[in-house]
């Protein structure tokens, strides 16, 4: 059983859930800063709660530890974690430079550096990149997403081509608004060769609406000769259509679970599905985990790119 410590209890609080469906991991305890509510929710799941991590480390000998901290700690606590010959996963979003000086150090300890691929374990878009893949390049893709889900935007694109397409974002035309004024949308170029993939990046224009339930996550839509695998958002529905007059016959495949109880229980199968990875990569050969460790130093490179062409625009649009 892999013995796991979380650090973090907000978004961590996830993985504490996925953790107890599980036979092979055991969540051993919680790092945090010691909040009234971390307390409380420790007390709830009767996990011994740690406020410095040299204590936690000694009193629990975690075999890994999941980093649902902010982007400003990965790195000194990823760092003294792989010292202390602890496995890693990060939640995203993670920086490149610090991903990849974390990825180095698990290389040189023989330790596992990972960064949680959760959109991707969701139900609607596994099925969406498993036929995605199987039907080889498409002629071309477009996404629609939420400007603060860059991240596991370019986690989406980077396992639906495995060719990794030519990182080219770029803003095609100025920042629109939306028909009720909340929204600014953006059109961009995310990649050219050998799939030309373009995208609508929206962002809210303030704080009350950045709250409030975002209209869509996760749009994708691929287009073949024969018709176009369609993800309609995050949990569905997940469809595909078949050319209006082509000869190629579509495949009939249709998952919905955008609604209800149904998204729940999409999200606690998908962190499951992360820790059981998790367990299985400590033993994969050096070569798959140097192949996974480029595709996410793809994906942190161009979630730098989107952030930083998306905010550039918007701050050009506030200017004017």
């Amino acid at each position: 059983m892999m013995k796991v410590l979380v650090c973090g209890l907000n978004y961590g609080l996830n993985y504490v859930h996925a953790a107890m469906a599980l036979e092979s991991v055991e969540v051993v305890g919680a790092l945090t800063r010691g909040s009234d509510r971390s307390r409380a929710l420790a007390r709830r799941y009767d996990l011994p709660l740690y406020t410095e991590l040299a204590t936690a480390i000694h009193r629990t000998r975690p075999d890994a530890a999941v980093l649902a901290v902010p982007p400003s700690q990965l790195r000194p606590l990823g760092e003294s974690l792989l010292a202390a010959g602890v496995h890693i996963l990060c939640e995203h979003p993670v920086d490149a430079t610090v991903l990849a000086r974390l990825q180095r150090a698990a290389a040189e300890h023989g330790l596992i550096a990972d960064v949680a691929e959760h959109f991707s374990s969701v139900e609607p878009p596994r099925l969406f990149l498993h036929n995605a893949m199987a039907h080889g390049l498409p002629l071309f893709a477009q996404m629609t997403f939420h400007s603060r889900l860059t991240w596991s935007t370019a986690e989406l694109l980077s396992l639906a081509f495995a060719s990794r397409p030519t990182l080219d974002v770029a803003l095609l035309g100025p920042p629109m608004l939306a028909s009720d004024g909340h929204y600014r949308v953006l059109p961009l170029r995310l990649a050219s060769s050998p799939v030309p993939v373009t995208g609508l990046a929206y962002a809210p224009m303030d704080r009350v609406v950045d709250r409030a339930d975002k209209p869509v996550r996760h749009r994708m839509s691929f287009v073949y000769p024969w018709g176009s695998l369609i993800l309609g958002d995050t949990f569905g529905p997940f469809q595909t259509l078949g050319a209006a007059y082509g000869s190629a016959p579509a495949p009939d495949l249709h998952c919905d679970a955008s609604t209800g109880d149904a998204v729940g229980a999409l999200r606690r199968a998908a962190n499951r599905r992360i820790l059981e990875q998790l367990v299985a990569r400590v033993d994969e050969p050096g070569s798959t985990r140097e192949a996974r460790r480029r595709r996410q130093h793809w994906i942190a490179e161009l979630d730098h790119a989107l952030q930083r062409t998306i905010g550039e625009a918007l701050a050009a649009a506030v200017g004017r």
